[in-house]
């Protein structure tokens, strides 16, 4: 079970999902988050916050466009829509929501390298 509901992809989309889409969107929540565990292992050991966020967002951009198409056109007009939604896909932005940069304290730290003017 997914530490997002489909309420939370409801509020996302500032809409009520219908029957057969929150079906939709709790199966999406489960397989964002094998992708989070399969990457970062339990995610009883993430921010739970974060973890909330990835999931609805990937969710949301999937309900968005369900179909996964890349670009959209009327007459003359075309526009492209983002492809990360052909399945639901965690982009790297989120990721490092999950992954905070490594400090002192929570992992390796690097000393920069280059003059003086680094530090400041």
């Amino acid at each position: 079970m997914s530490v997002a509901s489909y309420a939370d992809v409801e509020i996302e989309l500032g809409r009520t999902l219908s029957d057969s889409e929150r079906a939709q969107v709790e199966t999406w929540l489960d397989r964002a988050e094998r992708q989070i565990v399969k990457r970062l292992g339990p995610v009883a050991d993430l921010d739970q916050g974060a973890v909330l966020d990835v999931e609805v967002m990937a969710v949301a951009a999937k309900t968005l466009n369900p179909e996964g198409y890349e670009s959209e056109g009327v007459d003359d007009y075309r526009y492209k829509l983002p492809t990360e939604t052909r399945r639901v896909t965690i982009v790297d932005e989120w990721w490092d929501l999950l992954t905070p940069a490594p400090t002192i304290a929570n992992g390796p730290y690097v000393v920069p390298l280059g003059g003086a003017d680094v530090w400041s």
